[in-house]
Parts: C-alpha cells; sequence; structure tokens
C-alpha cells in the first residue's frame, strides 16, 4: 500500500505556502531583469562645419540628447561614454589647439597636433552624473591655438535599460502576495 503524498493539513499549507513564494519571486524576476543596452546622439552643423579660430569664432556649444534614443532618465542608468569628434585643418602649416571641456573635473581634454583629425574623448564624473540625471551633456568646443574645422561630434553612451513591469507581471506579484495573507491567516 502507497502513502499519500500529501497526508496532513499541515502538508497542504506547505505546498500551498511553496506554490505562492514561487509565484511570488516568478513576478519579481520578471520585472527586475535590467537589459544591456547601447544610447547615441550626433551633432553636426545643419548648413556647413563651424570654422574655430583663436581669433574669430573661438567657441562651440553641443548639448547631446540621448532621450532621443530612448534614454530614460528615471529607469535606465548609463555606465560609461566616450564622444567622438571630426575637426579637419584649413589648409595652413601652423599648429592647431582645441580644447574639449565636458565641465566639471576630469572633464577638460586638450589636444594639439598641425592637423587635428579624429578625437574620442572619455567620461568625466559630472558629465557622467548629468547624463545619468536627465539624459543631457553640455560640451564646449574651444579653439586654443590655431584655426581649424569642426565637423561633427557623436556621443556613444553605454548602460542597462530597466524593463518596465507588466501589468501581469503585477498581477502575479499581487496574487502570490495574497496568497500568503490567505496561509497567513490559516495558520
Amino acid at each position: 500500500m502507497s502513502t499519500p503524498l500529501i497526508s496532513t493539513k499541515k502538508d497542504t499549507l506547505n505546498i500551498n505556502a511553496l506554490l505562492a513564494f514561487l509565484v511570488l519571486m516568478s513576478a519579481w524576476f520578471a520585472h527586475a531583469t535590467p537589459i544591456a543596452m547601447a544610447w547615441s546622439d550626433s551633432w553636426g552643423s545643419d548648413t556647413d562645419d563651424v570654422y574655430l579660430s583663436k581669433n574669430g569664432t573661438a567657441v562651440q556649444t553641443i548639448t547631446f540628447d540621448i532621450t532621443t534614443d530612448g534614454f530614460n532618465p528615471n529607469q535606465d542608468f548609463v555606465w560609461n561614454y566616450v564622444i567622438d569628434f571630426g575637426f579637419y585643418d584649413d589648409g595652413d602649416k601652423r599648429k592647431e589647439k582645441v580644447k574639449i571641456n565636458q565641465q566639471g573635473p576630469g572633464g577638460v581634454n586638450k589636444f594639439s597636433s598641425h592637423s587635428l583629425g579624429n578625437l574620442s574623448v572619455g567620461s568625466s564624473l559630472f558629465g557622467w552624473y548629468n547624463i545619468n540625471t536627465d539624459g543631457l551633456l553640455k560640451v564646449l568646443v574651444e579653439a586654443k591655438k590655431g584655426d581649424f574645422w569642426f565637423a561633427d561630434a557623436t556621443l556613444h553612451a553605454k548602460g542597462i535599460q530597466h524593463s518596465v513591469p507588466e501589468t501581469s507581471s503585477i498581477a502575479l506579484l499581487l496574487l502570490g502576495l495574497a496568497g500568503l495573507v490567505v496561509l497567513r491567516r490559516k495558520q
């Protein structure tokens, strides 16, 4: 003669508690899983490239906005970012010097060359804070010596996106909680 799988009321309650716990945990993990993401924003002059010169227009201000690429400051998180800049020489033989300022400690980068070309700049502490706060990053590009053309700039950000809980996940979570409350009252 075989023994029944559930023989007492106490065993039934333990299995129900286990099932309620599993439903609760599955609902929790269904909405708490982060997804690796990449966001970007590009800047380029609408008409022509920008001529920067120590003796003329020396500063160009850029504001990158990764919210246009799906970044949500209340949910998502940027781990790091890189900005790629495109410069080219005006054709003279003088040395050029550009200052890229993301504002804040660690946010100033200076480059000097006879032809600047393409440059990449990493993240700064305040830049990282600003981009996570509102999805915006303000950068100043300044001609410190000589003259050159500024063609374009692209911000590449990497991080995680937290998925929004679906209605069914929330319903499962509430169902699991209700099951635990009912079991507690029966005991």
